[in-house]
């Protein structure tokens, strides 16, 4: 057999393979006996005509195609094995040469994941402090990063839950700071295209929102609409906002008196088995200090990545790219449904959006996860880290315990189980680099 790979750009490989005349007429031979088992020739029980008067009755294009068909992918697949080429894609076939008594060649173009040399992702790992461990320090924790909770915060979370069981009285009035109100609004910006609208429910005066927008409700009456402009900070999370003019648009749905439970032993009852308030803020505490642990270690996994992926360069299965963005273009059409009760299509139309817009900046975020996955892929293959079929199943029996789908069935999990096996092939990679 002989055998030519040649490169192709976007992590494809095309490969040329021939075969010998003598190998290639056994799988001949081979396509005449199993037509064979179901032709009826007069004279012979059904299956059992020699091989002389099979191949004088059966097409000779017939047999030529399935030998063919069996040539490829039992070569493909040895070609494949011998020179470690791992394929994502369906190989696309083109059959070149084909005929009794001579080589049999055909080319094969398929994608691959990509050979790839990383850095030393050991030594940059390495100068990332590791995320704070939960409950108290211990001598072998130094060096790592502390995670506070401060009393304002465990402050908000009580009055979240006492806000949970207020009571609320209509109010007529202009809004003052400490009612309770909601509001629709929408926020647009110069020169950039569509207008993005909300709706939210807040006690007014809290700081929720920027600097100067809560002000600006303030007097606003039920149903009244008001428009004014503000800077929005340069530290904002949204980076298109940030130190731009933004100009909204409010209109004031309700407004409420909110009457808080008092922090009674009946209300401490109420949320668990807590007999002083003190229980109550250990136990709010210890909850915050295992989100923000969490918290702290995917940030800190994103910044490795990010560190790790400036120092490797390959090219990227496009095919692979294009498979993520549909999936965050279904899971973002999904939200839209849920969220805002619109149709795709009725979502673009009120924002003024192009659909073509979108999928280039999803296109963008799937050829940085892939990328990822791809760095995480090899770190897994040189530390030795795989997913058991034993882990995988534990896994899959633990969460069919627990969760169920919107209607309140059962998820069935088995479709799920490569999607938790990359999950917790993640979670063991970043394991042995952070601990």
């Amino acid at each position: 057999m002989k055998v030519s790979i040649q490169k192709l750009p976007k992590s494809k490989v095309e490969l040329t393979i021939e075969i010998e005349a003598v190998q290639f007429n056994k799988f001949y031979e081979k396509a005449i006996l199993n037509l064979g088992k179901d032709f009826e020739i007069e004279g012979f029980r059904k299956g059992k005509a020699p091989r002389e008067i099979l191949e004088k009755n059966i097409n000779s294009s017939k047999v030529l195609n399935i030998a063919a068909q069996e040539a490829v992918e039992e070569n493909y697949k040895k070609v494949i094995f011998e020179n470690k080429i791992e394929p994502v894609s369906k190989p696309e076939v083109e059959i070149l040469k084909v005929a009794l008594g001579n080589p049999f060649e055909f080319k094969v173009k398929v994608s691959v994941i990509p050979k790839i040399k990383l850095p030393d992702y050991k030594k940059i790992v390495s100068k990332f402090k590791k995320a704070a461990p939960q409950g108290e320090p211990r001598p072998e924790d130094s060096g790592r990063e502390k995670v506070f909770v401060s009393e304002k915060e465990i402050d908000d979370i009580i009055f979240q839950l006492q806000s949970s069981r207020a009571k609320f009285t209509m109010l007529e009035r202009p809004a003052k700071v400490g009612d309770f109100i909601e509001i629709e609004y929408s926020i647009s910006l110069k020169n950039k295209v569509g207008i993005e609208k909300f709706k939210d429910s807040f006690l007014l005066g809290k700081g929720k929102f920027i600097p100067g927008f809560e002000e600006n409700l303030e007097n606003m009456k039920k149903n009244e609409e008001k428009e004014f402009s503000l800077i929005f900070p340069k530290s904002h999370s949204r980076k298109d906002l940030s130190g731009n003019k933004v100009d909204f648009k409010v209109k004031m749905i309700s407004l409420k008196k909110m009457e808080l439970p008092e922090i009674s032993a009946l209300f401490l009852q109420s949320l668990g088995k807590f007999k002083t308030v003190s229980d109550l803020r250990k136990n709010i505490e210890e909850n915050l200090r295992k989100e923000k642990t969490l918290a702290q270690k995917e940030k800190r996994k994103s910044e490795i990545l990010e560190v790790i992926a400036k120092d490797c360069s390959f090219e990227i299965p496009e095919i692979l790219v294009i498979s993520e963005k549909e999936k965050l273009l279904e899971d973002f059409k999904r939200e839209i449904k849920n969220s805002n009760n619109l149709s795709f299509e009725e979502y673009l139309k009120k924002s003024k959006k192009d659909e073509k817009e979108i999928e280039k900046h999803l296109f963008g975020i799937s050829q940085k996860r892939v990328k990822n996955f791809l760095i995480l892929r090899e770190i897994g293959k040189e530390e030795k880290i795989f997913v058991s079929d034993n882990e995988l199943e534990d896994k899959m029996r633990d969460l069919s315990k627990n969760y169920k789908n919107e209607k309140g069935e059962k998820l069935d999990f088995e479709k799920l189980k490569d999607y938790y096996r990359s999950i917790m092939f993640t979670e063991k990679v970043f394991e042995k680099l952070l601990f």
